[in-house]
């Protein structure tokens, strides 16, 4: 452990603390999901809200987790079942455009909000982004 000049625990060893037990609850409430994705069970809010709520010991109104780290759990969650599962299913479909319709069940047994929506994920965002001058582009309907 980090100690500081004071002889306690350093903040920095305190938020890693913090970090890997947020990890670790995430993992667990991945692998409570897992069981519903390998079932091919939908996973709506309520059976969301009872994995984080089991891994975290609290409900999100404490603030012992909130909706983006549920969300982190689902993708978690669909990690583990094509780890577990993505040879077989490769080897099931024969070649990848055969596995599309497969990969499609099983994101849509996931959790997605109301209405249109879009994720990016951005590892290593240009400034214009971080600042806010350019933004991504609407999302429309294509016929």
């Amino acid at each position: 452990m980090t100690e500081s000049f004071t002889g306690g625990p350093s903040a920095a060893s305190l938020s890693m603390r913090a970090a890997a037990a947020v990890a670790s609850a995430v993992v667990r409430a991945a692998r409570q999901l897992l069981t519903d994705l390998e079932r091919g069970r939908r996973i709506d809010a309520a059976v969301l809200r009872g994995a984080m709520e089991a891994a975290f010991g609290a409900s999100d109104a404490t603030g012992a987790w909130n909706w983006k780290i549920a969300y982190d759990a689902c993708e978690v969650a669909t990690v583990l079942f094509l780890r577990k599962f993505g040879s077989a299913i490769r080897g099931k479909a024969g070649s990848p455009a055969a596995m599309l319709p497969m990969l499609t069940k099983i994101a849509n047994c996931l959790p997605t909000l109301a209405g249109w929506n879009y994720m990016v994920r951005l590892y290593r965002p240009r400034d214009e982004i971080l600042s806010g001058k350019w933004k991504f582009p609407e999302a429309k309907a294509v016929n």
